[in-house]
């Protein structure tokens, strides 16, 4: 155990040292079962060193590098100016890991860390893995294609499965030309157990599955009952869409250098480290130190060129987020894209980013409003003033009226009576001056016949 600690720097890793410290602090004092007491002498400084690196309320751990020697958890090499982080992903690719290795998660927060470096200028990742689980692997994926550092691959025996997924999103990879080394197997597969015959030959205790009345289809794929033909459908075609994914990905990644003609390409397929580079799934051969040269290649470039490895993913990110990448500096806006750089990191994001851009648009409509606002209050205050000047205008001709009503009188009062008898003789006068103007023949006529009447009554 003392010995996984002196020369394995992974087991300085939260998740597995935190487990240990107690049986280390057991050690320590008083000797242990794994560790025999006699040999503590020469480990016993070191062990306290990081003993002390516990949080004594948690009785946690997190430990960026070796308090006894001062070395980092992730080792970096200098070459032609340039610092390079070396990260290894060997072995099965799981999503969290187990106590013995590290999972995907821990290669995402790798990735970060070296992306908030300023001395660091590129990564290498020295892979050696048969591939693993779906689940984890987009995410990681994502993470390398988004890093703000230039990533190459060293592939260094067998890149398969989800490890061409990650390794296809890579500013560069090389096979190693000193080993067999096989690229590949791009496709997705599941195996489903079933021990029934063994049970059946008495070799196996019979087990019977009792679900409840509401759970008929809970847990169907098991290692007792088989697959029935519609499970095993809808498990094809889960496998199709993931496999498309896969192959989507990595023709992203490799680009026009990708021989997507190449036979057995996305059947599953493994290739050589030759035939991978004439076909452009990888992109040369060499050393460990030709890929570390490369990278530090790389890192000068992006350097002189304004960050061309990582720009694009910027700009696309500030298109994106556009709202939260105005809340940062462009620089430090492509350390946090590099940190959230998992798909539950995107979708976190995402929300973020539509609650901004929510709350913009509400302040730009409380804005229109204000504005709509004001506008009615001035036009309103514009009609109370025009209200207020008529106002004292009428208050001012009331004035005057009533000062005329409350002048007195001056002068006496006069009463004419006209002459009744003058009035009706010279409305008779006027009568037959209107008769007059109006008289014919036959008016004359009848004025003659009255004439000659009052002579004759005259006469009698």
């Amino acid at each position: 155990m003392l010995n996984l600690f002196q020369y394995r720097s992974w087991a300085l890793a939260e998740a597995y040292f935190s487990r240990m410290a107690p049986l280390l602090r057991n050690a320590a004092i008083h000797g242990h079962d794994l560790v025999k007491k006699q040999t503590m002498g020469d480990f016993v400084p070191r062990i306290e060193a990081l003993l002390q690196a516990l949080n004594p309320d948690t009785d946690r751990v997190a430990i960026t590098s070796d308090p006894w020697t001062g070395e980092t958890i992730i080792p970096t090499v200098k070459v032609g100016g340039q610092t390079i982080a070396i990260i290894p992903i060997i072995g099965p690719i799981t999503k969290n890991g187990d106590a013995c290795s590290y999972g995907g998660h821990d290669y995402q927060r790798f990735i970060a860390k070296v992306n908030l470096d300023e001395k660091v200028g590129a990564i290498v990742l020295l892979m050696d893995t048969p591939g693993g689980t779906v689940d984890g692997t987009p995410e990681l994926a994502i993470s390398i294609k988004s890093s703000t550092k230039p990533i190459v691959v060293f592939g260094d025996s067998m890149v398969a499965s989800a490890g061409m997924w990650l390794a296809s999103q890579a500013s560069y990879i090389i096979g190693n030309k000193n080993n067999p080394t096989s690229f590949g197997s791009i496709g997705t597969l599941m195996i489903s157990e079933n021990w029934k015959n063994v049970m059946d030959a008495g070799n196996f205790p019979n087990v019977e599955i009792i679900r409840a009345p509401q759970s008929t289809e809970k847990a169907l794929i098991n290692w007792i009952e088989p697959l029935s033909e519609e499970l095993r459908a809808e498990l094809s075609d889960e496998l199709k869409n993931v496999t498309n994914e896969f192959i989507r990905v990595v023709k992203e990644g490799r680009g026009d250098k990708l021989n997507t003609k190449l036979d057995g390409l996305f059947k599953g397929r493994m290739f050589d480290a030759g035939i991978a580079k004439q076909n452009g799934l990888i992109d040369g051969l060499g050393t460990i130190h030709t890929a570390i040269n490369k990278a530090a290649e790389l890192a000068r470039q992006k350097s002189k060129e304004g960050s061309n490895v990582s720009t694009n993913t910027g700009a696309q990110s500030n298109m994106k987020f556009k709202f939260l990448s105005n809340l940062f500096s462009g620089e430090a806006w492509n350390k946090v894209a590099g940190i959230f750089s998992s798909e539950e990191d995107q979708k976190t994001l995402e929300a973020t980013e539509k609650k901004v851009a929510d709350l913009d648009a509400e302040i730009t409509r409380l804005k229109d409003e204000a504005k709509a606002t004001g506008e009615k209050i001035t036009a309103l205050e514009a009609t109370v003033s025009g209200q207020t000047a008529q106002i004292t205008t009428l208050e001012g001709e009331k004035k005057t009226l009533q000062s005329k009503l409350d002048e007195k009188p001056k002068g006496e009062l006069t009463t004419v009576i006209a002459d009744a008898n003058k009035e009706a003789k010279n409305a008779n006068e006027q009568e037959g001056e209107k008769k007059g103007q109006y008289a014919t023949s036959v008016d004359a006529d009848a004025k003659k016949i009255r004439e000659d009447k009052a002579k004759l009554s005259t006469y009698k």
